[in-house]
């Protein structure tokens, strides 16, 4: 069995890819929109590793895990989510080995929520 790394990417890729998908409103396949959008400017590694981590992202927030940093908005079928959490999908550290499935690739969730906290930002007074 082989084990890979899905190697970091940019804020900046991540906030793209987001968007294109944002903007298709989930029609389509989300590797194909991400490669019409962004293929011409990202390379295939990047794309392919900016697909697994929005993903992985997306398991998260469907498992109710880190509620802090999403929110539902009424009427919608879908949750508002925090930067920090855009940010700690970008930079954890993702593996899978040669037997799973795409579907099944995810991020350790106490490490993924570990850098969330690391990325959010400080709200209170002192």
């Amino acid at each position: 069995m082989k084990r890979y790394i899905v190697p970091p990417v940019s804020i900046d890729l991540m906030h793209a890819a987001n968007n294109a998908l944002v903007k298709e409103k989930g029609k389509g396949d989300a590797t194909v929109t991400l490669v019409f959008a962004l293929g011409k400017t990202h390379s295939a590694g990047d794309l392919l590793a900016v697909t697994y981590r929005l993903q992985a992202m997306q398991k998260i927030v469907l498992a109710g895990k880190g509620p802090a940093w999403t929110r539902e908005l009424k009427d919608k079928p879908y949750k508002m989510v925090n930067d920090a959490m855009f940010r700690a999908a970008a930079r954890t550290t993702l593996k899978y080995t040669s037997e799973q499935l795409v579907q099944d690739i995810a991020f350790d969730g106490a490490e993924f929520l570990k850098n969330a906290l690391e990325e959010s930002d400080t709200e209170g007074t002192s």
